[in-house]
């Protein structure tokens, strides 16, 4: 729905979708999640997590977050996540990641949980503890 009808993706989500969704450093991985998720559906939950955040006219989508896939072999799985704009430097990504890590390191299997980032990164490495080296 994300790639089609940002009005029913709002409906099912039980919030507002802003005009600017998805974020611009996740438009190219929805359709791959797609297919992935096609082809292999008890990888729900490595992948994608939307986040929704409370705002004085209702809930918003502010952003979403998920996993690589499944852990690998060393028990690890990889991080990612992108967050819209004007939402940013507001908190909602550390909390989003502190959650994610938490939730996969319950997971049977996990060990390790990693995210990597760009050296230039400023908001990224703000989110990330010892500087985007993993956790």
């Amino acid at each position: 729905m994300e790639l089609a009808a940002l009005d029913r993706l709002g409906v099912i989500l039980g919030c507002a979708v802003p005009t600017e969704w998805p974020p611009e450093d996740m438009r190219d991985v929805l359709a791959m999640f797609e297919a992935t998720l096609r082809n292999r559906p008890a990888e729900v939950g490595w992948w994608a997590w939307y986040w929704i955040a409370g705002s004085p006219s209702g809930p918003v989508l502010v952003g979403s977050g998920g996993f690589k896939g499944p852990p690998d072999a060393t028990g690890m799985v990889e991080v990612g996540y992108g967050i819209l704009t004007r939402f940013r430097r507001q908190g909602f990504a550390t909390e989003a990641v502190d959650m994610l890590a938490a939730h996969a390191l319950a997971q049977p299997g996990v060990r390790r949980v990693e995210a990597e980032c760009r050296p230039d990164n400023l908001g990224s490495l703000g989110v990330l503890p010892g500087r985007g080296s993993g956790r």
